[in-house]
């Protein structure tokens, strides 16, 4: 009897913990087209704030929903699953690196140098401003 009991309250304890990881890893992904976007930014100026002052920006910006408006300076296909847009004006190192599920998106559709809006969470500065969890708006 006394064995039936430990084996119900570690079949409880490891359930709760699944549950409790699976909320942890899933907390960020939001289904961003159906979210408002908390403000819309040209790519240039997003950047630009970046490069003049990191951590205000990223006290600003960080872990918001935004509308970046630009150009497509690169496109690379990062696995079967993701794809990565790069906003950037014409001779820039640097950019707004848009991580996009590839789900629902015809990359024949897009080629570098049109214009675009893209929907993503600000996750930080690293040379590249980035973007999570993107969705192309228009």
């Amino acid at each position: 009897m006394k064995k039936k009991w430990i084996f119900f309250i570690a079949t409880f304890i490891g359930i709760l913990i699944t549950l409790l990881l699976y909320n942890f890893i899933n907390h960020g992904k939001k289904d961003l087209i159906s979210e408002n976007a908390e403000l819309v930014i040209f790519a240039n100026n997003l950047f630009e704030e970046f490069e003049k002052d990191e951590i205000a920006a990223t006290k600003m910006y960080n872990g918001k929903i935004i509308d970046v408006k630009g150009k497509i300076g690169e496109i690379t296909k990062v696995n079967e699953k993701d794809l990565i847009f790069v906003l950037k004006e014409k001779d820039d190192i640097y950019g707004i690196n848009c991580m996009i599920l590839v789900k629902g998106v015809k990359l024949n559709h897009y080629l570098v140098g049109d214009s675009i809006i893209i929907r993503g969470i600000l996750q930080g500065y690293l040379s590249d401003v980035i973007l999570n969890n993107c969705v192309i708006i228009k």
